[in-house]
């Protein structure tokens, strides 16, 4: 989650071998976050950017009912398939021949992008600090939050041992967004080639879900949580929500206090040591204050 991914699953969609249904997120395999619904997966007013929860199996395949015979691959981009502690051994059960493609950020700029998507959506107010001391604090209490896992999300050392475990490492590949000097696109050519596509039939180079914030975040969380902004969703034309998107949000460039980072640093260490061991990756660029 926020690493990319929902830019990284247009360019791969729009690759003639790959079949992408209209469900971006389903998330059918994480059989551990259906046991705890969060409100959030309902009211929110974009389907938290095609995030759903189909949790029966002839509703999962029906999805994929139109690929095209010619398609070399059916993608599935849920994100919670990587922190979920069900979804690699459901997916491994479901097709032990799944291709598994793992993409990594910086796991304090990850958790600052979805705080930031979570003020602007409406669902966060608290500031930075004060949100990941309170998900820390009942992480300890033994409680887990499951869509404000600011800290959670970006303990990938554990989550990528999971898939590791779950299938032969030919079918797990692991890259990391966020190298200096390398682009999104790249990360993306790299993948395709992983799946033995060719890279240059992706016809979409698209950036997607770029980040914004809210100029109004108390009055935007209070047109989330009194439903007015999914009425307003379903009803208003689309040039008016054109118009007062433009108008509500602004474009977000900002990273984490030096502070802030500094104290989640030592935090995320343990696991991001784990990764660089499990997969050999660099990522000293992330170790830096």
């Amino acid at each position: 989650m926020k690493g990319g991914t929902t830019s990284a699953h247009g360019m791969l969609a729009s690759h003639p071998g790959v079949y992408s249904p209209h469900v971006k997120e389903p998330n059918h395999f994480s059989t551990d976050i259906h046991r705890h619904p969060h409100r959030l997966m309902g009211r929110t007013v974009h389907a938290f950017a095609n995030i759903y929860m189909i949790k029966n199996r002839r509703d999962y395949l029906k999805l994929y009912e139109r690929a095209p015979d010619e398609s070399q691959y059916a993608i599935d981009s849920s994100t919670a398939y990587l922190y979920s502690t069900d979804a690699s051994r459901n997916i491994a059960d479901f097709n032990p021949d799944a291709k598994i493609i793992i993409l990594l950020r910086d796991p304090v700029d990850r958790a600052w992008s979805e705080y930031r998507m979570n003020r602007s959506i409406g669902v966060e107010t608290a500031d930075f600090a004060q949100a990941c001391e309170r998900e820390r604090e009942a992480f300890e209490a033994g409680r887990s939050f499951m869509w404000k896992r600011y800290i959670q999300a970006g303990l990938y050392g554990d989550q990528v041992e999971r898939y590791l475990a779950a299938f032969s490492r030919d079918k797990v590949y692991v890259d990391i967004v966020d190298r200096p000097g390398r682009t999104l696109d790249a990360v993306v050519d790299d993948a395709a080639a992983y799946l033995g596509l060719d890279p240059d039939l992706i016809t979409s180079r698209q950036r997607e879900n770029e980040a914004k914030s809210s100029r109004f975040p108390v009055l935007n969380s209070l047109l989330y949580y009194s439903g007015v902004k999914a009425l307003i969703s379903r009803i208003a034309p689309a040039s008016v929500k054109s118009s007062a998107k433009e108008y509500f949000y602004a474009p977000e460039q900002s990273a984490p206090a030096p502070i802030d980072r500094a104290s989640l640093l030592p935090i995320f260490k343990e696991s991001t040591d784990k990764l660089a061991r499990l997969t050999g990756l660099d990522v000293d660029h992330w170790r830096r204050a």
